[in-house]
C-alpha cells in the first residue's frame, strides 16, 4: 500500500476510533450500567479487530504510522 493510501486509511481509522468513544459516553450518560456495558463489550470487540486486523497491517508496513500512544514501551510491535 502507498504510503499516502496507508496514511489516509490509518486517520479515518483513527477518527473511527473516536466516534466509537465518543457513542460510549453517549451510552454512558443516557442508559443503565448494564446496557453500557453491554454495549462497551461489543465496541470492545469491533475496536480490537479494527486493531488486529486494519491497524496491524498497515503498521507493519508503515511503522512511522503507529501513534505512540498504540505504542507500549515494554511491549514491541508484533512480527
Amino acid at each position: 500500500m502507498k504510503d499516502e493510501i496507508a496514511k489516509t486509511v490509518n486517520d479515518r481509522v483513527i477518527a473511527t476510533y473516536k466516534g466509537f468513544n465518543e457513542i460510549l459516553w453517549i451510552i454512558k450518560d443516557n442508559c443503565d450500567e448494564d446496557e453500557f456495558k453491554r454495549f462497551r463489550r461489543i465496541f470492545g470487540r469491533v475496536m480490537g479487530a479494527i486493531a488486529f486486523d486494519i491497524l496491524e497491517v498497515i503498521y507493519k508496513e508503515h511503522p512511522h504510522l503507529r501513534p505512540p500512544e498504540l505504542t507500549a514501551p515494554h511491549c514491541p510491535p508484533p512480527e
